[in-house]
């Protein structure tokens, strides 16, 4: 089958788990012998076009407004959808693809239109939505102008994947589309790329000037709100009230990251939680492997990979209570669970890993035989390979457009069910 995948992320570009996923599955997919193409946006230093592991890249040069997302983000958005579909077009008058897959609400103009243009079935997957990042509140332009471009690409999408049961009861609610026109298909994780050597978790101690005995705790992600930094900051606080030595180490760069170094400073912790900014994987591996406890405090999290990656690299994982974390952590088997915004549970929880050598072995112990059965890339290319047949086999039709959103709570007119499922899956009933 001839597959091309539109995606704002693919390495070296990758801002979360979304650019993960993209990568490992497209890989997948060549494994299978499917012929792969990814239309994506440009990296500096990057070819434009490129053979990576048998997936064709073609990366796609900026349009103005060139440069970093700002603070507007939408036109940003749409200048770079014209140059996805600029390279997607230029790429189909010689490769025809049987299906166009596109990932997420900002590189859903591209997917859309390209599809429609070469009347190619259409597969989306939703990664996140914008209602269920505020709780089904629409109260910004923004907010709003994202929402309708999600509903919209699920509307035009033969075929929908989401990556959680918790997702789908979401993006139903959040679209207004029955449950079972969403695919689950889990994410994954390459065990093997997050085992480390003990010489590398040496040198990344070395590297933060974390002596071998000190207690070290990591995060590793976007930092954003809903992402629970700022409780992993305060659980430090209460943390180092009993183990005095106690480090944090935050891995990833965001929006949120002026107001958590003040946070530190006013908690007269910012000499012991140090900013590593972006890391590649090689680098996370090693610090994931150098800590005593990997902290995932998510509020909202359609599945949390990086809970899977800390797993892998031999860490013992505690995540918020909600959303796909709870599908990936099994509370006291493969991790701990907390509710999410708790500094105190969670810094709880992270006394208890330090406080007992016997229960983090354990945790480590189930969540690797876990990942090895459950979690992994070959699964996942093949399940999406399923989606791309039934695509092809039956091109459901567009449904109609979506109404654009109002400012307000989507979930205000759902029914009640609807609500009470919604509520269920965020931890919150």
């Amino acid at each position: 089958m001839r597959i091309l995948v539109v995606s704002w992320e693919y390495p070296p570009v990758i801002y979360g788990g979304l650019g993960r996923h993209v990568h490992r599955l497209t890989e997948g997919l060549v494994a299978d012998g499917h012929d792969v193409a990814v239309v994506t946006q440009s990296a500096p230093g990057m070819p434009e076009e490129e053979d990576d592991k048998g997936v064709r890249v073609f990366r796609a040069p900026p349009d103005p407004p060139a440069g970093e997302r700002g603070e507007d983000l939408v036109p940003w958005v749409l200048a770079l959808n014209t140059s996805l579909m600029r390279t997607a077009h230029r790429l189909t008058r010689e490769w025809m693809p049987d299906v166009v897959h596109a990932h997420d609400w900002v590189d859903a103009h591209a997917g859309i239109n390209v599809a429609r243009a070469i009347d190619a079935p259409l597969v989306a997957t939703i990664h996140a939505t914008e209602a269920g990042l505020w709780d089904g509140w629409l109260s910004t332009p923004l907010s709003r102008a994202r929402h309708d471009i999600e509903a919209w690409l699920v509307a035009e999408a033969t075929r929908s994947i989401v990556c959680s049961e918790a997702m789908r009861v979401e993006a139903a609610a959040a679209f207004d589309v029955p449950p079972e026109d969403l695919t689950v298909i889990r994410n994954a994780v390459d065990h093997p790329a997050w085992r480390t050597t003990a010489e590398a978790r040496r040198a990344t101690r070395e590297r933060f000037g974390i002596p071998p005995k000190t207690p070290l705790l990591v995060f590793g992600g976007r930092l954003e709100w809903e992402k629970g930094v700022d409780v992993c900051i305060e659980a430090l606080s209460l943390i180092r009230q009993r183990h005095h030595d106690a480090r944090l180490v935050l891995a990833g760069a965001g929006s949120q990251e002026v107001n958590l170094r003040r946070l530190a400073q006013r908690l007269q912790i910012d000499h012991v939680v140090q900013f590593a900014g972006r890391m590649g994987q090689p680098e996370l591996a090693a610090l994931f492997g150098a800590a005593d406890v990997a902290l995932v405090p998510s509020s909202y999290e359609p599945f949390g990979i990086v809970a899977l990656e800390a797993c892998a690299a031999g860490t013992p994982v505690i995540a918020g209570d909600s959303g796909g974390l709870r599908e990936v952590i099994e509370h006291d088997v493969t991790g701990l669970l907390v509710p999410p915004r708790d500094p105190s549970d969670l810094a709880s929880a992270a006394m208890r890993l330090l406080e007992e050598p016997g229960l983090s072995q354990r945790l480590v112990r189930a969540a690797h035989q876990r990942i090895a059965t459950e979690y992994v890339w070959t699964a996942v290319a093949r399940e999406t390979e399923k989606v791309y047949a039934a695509a092809v086999a039956d091109p459901r039709p567009p449904r109609p457009r979506p109404a654009p959103a109002a400012d307000g709570n989507i979930l205000a007119d759902r029914p009640a069910s609807v609500q009470q499922a919604w509520r269920r899956v965020r931890g919150e009933v």
